[in-house]
């Protein structure tokens, strides 16, 4: 059971468009919610017909049916890894790039705009932890 309020290029569409043809989501766009007021009606339709969970019970199932258990499967490539020195044969070559080309826009399918977004919050938490670390000297000095 999902509802699902995409809002623009923040959420991979074609992701959304395979829920809803499966009939496990309601994709409701912001401009119709504002306009229609349609957000109640969408909520309630999804938690009210059944046929929603019975999708999503039913994608769930064809997700999860696995030969290994996940605890297994990641043992299985931790010893692969090992096994095979670093496995470089697996590594992307994005792993060469210097940061700038690696986090640039032209270098990815997702937006610019969140990783920019992240990029700076990154930044500002650097620059408070060490505000913060050299502050606790000064203090302990005052004390």
């Amino acid at each position: 059971m999902e509802l699902v309020l995409k809002k623009r290029r923040r959420v991979r569409k074609d992701n959304l468009l395979r829920l809803k043809e499966r009939g496990g989501a309601k994709i409701l766009t912001l401009a119709t919610v504002v306009k229609d007021n349609n957000f109640l009606e969408a909520i309630q339709e999804v938690l009210t017909e059944p046929s929603y969970r019975l999708n999503m019970q039913r994608l769930s199932r064809l997700h999860r049916d696995q030969p290994m258990k996940p605890l297994e499967t990641a043992l299985f490539w931790i010893e692969f890894v090992i096994r095979h020195k670093g496995a470089a044969h697996l590594r992307t070559e994005s792993h060469r790039l210097p940061w700038y080309s690696y986090h640039s826009e032209s270098s990815s399918n997702e937006s610019g705009e969140v990783k920019q977004l992240g990029l700076i919050c990154w930044l500002l938490l650097s620059i408070r932890q060490k505000e913060s670390s050299q502050a606790e000297p000064l203090k302990e000095q005052l004390s």
